[in-house]
């Protein structure tokens, strides 16, 4: 949901910019996969971050959802392992968060979500080569490294929630 609504607010401000179809196009990608990045590192973020610090209570996977992490693990885990998340998301088994980390942990989830993020970033950045060299090209390509190389600065800048 949050990179098709990065898309369609980039979209909708390129088409108001008077942009080209190519610039139109372009910075419609760049929001797609920014977006996509952007929900994927609130994932990561929403396990592992400190909730008084990033302003969420709960997280995505607290909240039973099939994050891109969970939906990972739920590929490379064995029988075992996959019915034990499945039992912790669904609330039938108590220590939820501690439970999920080591089940994610030990599948490499948040190294696969990592590795994700960085290919969705390049692929946002490379829309931009179109667009001529301004300062709103700028601020993109910075927060799309923003996002990829310090995850809660990103949050800061952005002053979330």
């Amino acid at each position: 949901k949050t990179g098709w609504a990065f898309k369609g607010a980039l979209e909708a401000g390129a088409i108001a910019g008077g942009g080209t179809e190519e610039e139109i196009e372009a910075l419609s990608e760049y929001g797609l996969f920014f977006g996509t990045a952007f929900q994927i590192r609130d994932d990561v973020i929403g396990v592992l971050g400190n909730p008084s610090e990033i302003g969420k209570p709960t997280s995505d996977i607290l909240r039973s959802r099939k994050t891109f992490m969970v939906t990972h693990a739920l590929q490379e885990a064995d029988e075992e392992d996959k019915v034990k998340l499945l039992k912790i998301l669904s609330g039938e088994t108590s220590g939820k968060t501690q439970g999920i980390v080591d089940i994610l942990t030990k599948y490499d989830s948040f190294g696969h979500a990592e590795a994700k993020i960085a290919e969705l970033i390049e692929k946002a950045k490379l829309n931009l080569s179109i667009l001529k060299n301004t300062l709103a090209k700028k601020f993109l390509l910075e927060l799309a490294d923003l996002l990829s190389e310090r995850p809660l600065t990103i949050l800061e800048a952005l002053h979330y929630p």
